[in-house]
């Protein structure tokens, strides 16, 4: 989902709508991306939302904010998602992420 305001952690009323929709389609995961900062995910039942995970590999090191991002795992058996694992991703000065825990 290309969606967000750039730069804000906070949600934008189009990007809450977007993952209803897509719920209500049948989506069982949403991963968004546009804001270039990680904002909250959640879970709605079965349903895995990601809203923005930030920044992987972007040369925008004028704030921390913009230098952080995450990388999520999803395990899928059977058609049905078993594990999720999320990983936190930063950005070196050399704009390489780097994975941390």
């Amino acid at each position: 989902m290309h969606s967000g305001e750039e730069y804000v952690q906070e949600l934008t009323p189009f990007q809450t709508n977007f993952v209803k929709t897509a719920i209500e389609a049948g989506a069982d995961i949403i991963a968004g991306h546009h804001p270039h900062v990680v904002q909250k995910d959640e879970r709605q039942g079965q349903q895995y939302i990601f809203y923005s995970l930030g920044n992987f590999i972007f040369d925008q090191g004028f704030s921390e904010e913009t230098m952080q991002g995450k990388i999520v795992e999803i395990k899928i058996e059977d058609k049905k998602i078993k594990e999720v694992v999320q990983k936190q991703t930063k950005i070196n000065e050399f704009f390489q992420p780097e994975i941390y825990e």
